[in-house]
């Protein structure tokens, strides 16, 4: 009996040892695949049908020769034909309005001549202005926000070379000796520019007091030009500003003008 039962106990361990045998084969199989799938994907060839199929070099048939050893001709006809597009349908455009506008030239982009020409399209039933942004001299026909562009001809509108030239006499101001000089001493301009050093120094008591003021850690006020809401509230201030600097004037006269002016040109862009 214990003979009988050691011959079971092998023959059950002996079925047991096969099982990593068959897992070793599978995973050789499987990258087996692998590998001829990936490297055979070069011999996929389609047939005219559109169906697809693995041709090995072994596989292939020669191609057709001539009795000289020479490939054979074939004569073929390519035929070119105009699509179709009957199946198609395009709703670009749906929705849209047409649009009737008048056209401006670019000596005509100003501010009056754009809110004429606004004037004279919507009074004709258009919806549209069309505008030259380029004359034919190269210049853009841009309008800048900073009215100090405007005021030296450098807003873009002007003629190149009067761009040029402006630009060449402001740079000739703030960097040559005479234009300095004339700048802080003799006109006693404002010059917030790092060139108005030492003997340059504007000499305008009110540039000094506002150095003074900057230094002892006060807040200056930005001048930012495109808050500032008209030439008419510009000219309120600066007459009342002048009478305060020469006595004839308080500083009462100078709050009312800033704010007082400024709620006054408020309501009326509101």
């Amino acid at each position: 009996m214990r003979a009988h039962r050691n011959d079971v106990y092998r023959a059950r361990r002996s079925r047991g040892k096969a099982w990593p045998v068959i897992l070793w084969i599978l995973a050789g199989l499987i990258v087996l695949a692998v590998i001829l799938f990936f490297a055979g994907q070069k011999y996929i060839v389609y047939d005219s049908d559109g169906s697809l199929h693995v041709v090995f070099p072994i596989m292939e048939t020669a191609a057709p020769v001539t009795e000289s050893g020479q490939p054979e001709t074939v004569d073929t006809e390519l035929v070119l034909e105009d699509p179709d597009y009957s199946g198609i349908v395009s709703d670009a455009g749906k929705g849209l309005t047409e649009l009737h506008g008048q056209y401006l030239t670019a000596d005509k982009i100003t501010p009056d001549g754009l809110t004429r020409a606004a004037s004279a399209v919507k009074a004709a039933g258009g919806n549209a202005l069309v505008l030259q942004m380029k004359a034919p001299g190269g210049t853009l026909s841009w309008k800048s926000g900073v009215s100090d562009a405007a005021a030296y001809g450098v807003n873009g509108t002007a003629e190149q070379e009067d761009i040029d030239a402006t630009l060449a006499f402001m740079n000739w101001v703030i960097t040559s000796d005479e234009g300095r000089k004339s700048m802080s001493q003799d006109m006693g301009f404002v010059t917030p520019f790092d060139t108005f050093t030492g003997e340059y120094q504007s000499a305008n008591p009110f540039v000094q007091i506002d150095a003074q003021y900057t230094a002892e850690g006060k807040t200056p006020v930005s001048w930012n030009f495109a808050t500032i809401p008209s030439e008419a509230w510009k000219d309120g201030v600066g007459s009342a500003l002048t009478a305060y600097a020469a006595g004839t004037g308080d500083w009462d006269a100078v709050k009312t003008a800033f704010v007082d002016g400024w709620a006054t040109e408020y309501q009326l862009s509101h």
